[in-house]
């Protein structure tokens, strides 16, 4: 694959060996995806004797949803760039596939794919990963390390106030009478 491609998700799918790339090539891909215009012109799929074929207005519709002129077939753009576990599906006994690893072409079932897909615990836990990632990249939010060291420094501030007062701090547990409650 060349650069050219870097912005369709096919080319981030796990069968095409994609680069791994940092948080902000991750987050340029991610705004700047591929979209079809237009005047795009989707290959019709033959389901019986109907053709069918993708329907523009499907990313309108499902915002997670991407469409790959790589692959010819649609994705979820959160699971492909922010699923990590191995397993989902019903139990959690098989991986995912259409819309995470390869592509969905069966335009005739595309609804209720889309909106099956778009209720599944790993998409969900998927989006929110990518949404708090865009927080964060975009500085709205701080990550977790630095997070964790403000809360960290706070607490020391308010116990300094307390113990220069002279008065026991009411958010520190006092671990004497849990010590007593437990037994110790």
């Amino acid at each position: 694959m060349t650069n050219n491609y870097k912005y369709d998700i096919g080319t981030h799918i796990k069968k095409n060996k994609p680069v791994r790339m940092n948080d902000l090539e991750l987050a340029d891909v991610l705004k700047n995806l591929w979209k079809p215009d237009n005047t795009y012109t989707f290959e019709a799929k033959t389901f019986g004797n109907q053709s069918r074929m993708f329907n523009i207005s499907w990313l309108e519709r499902w915002s997670w949803l991407a469409f790959s002129n790589i692959e010819k077939g649609a994705f979820c753009k959160y699971c492909v760039f922010f699923y990590k576990c191995e397993y989902a599906g019903k139990g959690m006994h098989s991986p995912p596939t259409s819309l995470v690893t390869q592509p969905f072409c069966n335009w005739k079932h595309a609804i209720s794919i889309f909106n099956n897909h778009q209720n599944n615990e790993y998409h969900k836990f998927s989006q929110l990963k990518a949404v708090e990632f865009s927080k964060i990249i975009d500085q709205k939010q701080n990550d977790i390390i630095v997070q964790m060291h403000k809360r960290n420094e706070n607490y020391k501030k308010i116990n300094l106030q307390h113990t220069s007062s002279g008065q026991p701090n009411p958010n520190t547990p006092n671990t004497r009478s849990e010590e007593r409650r437990v037994g110790k």
